[in-house]
């Protein structure tokens, strides 16, 4: 059409505005996230959301703290790799000195074979326990010092698989969560 015929119409024109961040044009879309870059964050066991600090749409990094959880549990756990890290101990005691009582031809051989298969039996039952403890969620430096301190913690930290951004929040502080239990989707 003419400019004449646009006027007599009462088309009009204006220039295009420029775009501002945060503002755009929504098209209809799905995004798809293939399945090697999606993370369903779980409870380990069974306990309290002490804390939930991450919100869905938020980006988080790899070792961020997503929950705190309490749980009678955990403790259970501590307690009884305690209790082996002092079987074992006693466990390498004895057979230091079974051994070295062998040598001297003091006891039988039989003696100090039993100490030895007790001692193997009391490493094997403190590294159930260990990643018992890891599994629960706490890093080797958190069993190392539960080790040399012996001071329970009720309460773990649920962290960040990867880098990325929460997708899902299924739980909130306050709630009770079952072991397995989804907490947070992260892809």
């Amino acid at each position: 059409i003419t400019a004449k015929q646009a006027a007599t119409l009462g088309v009009k024109t204006v220039s295009l505005a420029e775009s501002r961040p945060g503002k755009g044009v929504a098209l209809p879309a799905q995004v798809a996230i293939p399945n090697s870059q999606l993370h369903v964050v779980s409870a380990p066991l069974a306990g309290l959301v002490q804390s939930a600090l991450a919100a869905a749409g938020q980006a988080v990094k790899k070792g961020q703290v997503l929950v705190r959880l309490q749980s009678p549990a955990l403790i259970e756990a501590q307690r009884d790799f305690l209790h082996g890290a002092v079987q074992a101990r006693l466990a390498r005691e004895t057979l230091a000195r079974d051994e070295k009582l062998f040598k001297e031809g003091i006891i039988a051989e039989s003696r100090y074979l039993a100490a030895k298969s007790a001692f193997a039996q009391a490493a094997a039952t403190l590294n159930e326990r260990r990643q018992a403890l890891r599994l629960f969620g706490m890093s080797d430096a958190a069993i190392g010092r539960l080790e040399g301190g012996q001071v329970l913690r009720d309460t773990v930290e649920i962290l960040s698989p990867t880098d990325g951004v929460v997708l899902e929040q299924s739980a909130v502080a306050g709630q009770r969560v079952e072991a397995g239990a989804p907490l947070y989707t992260v892809a």
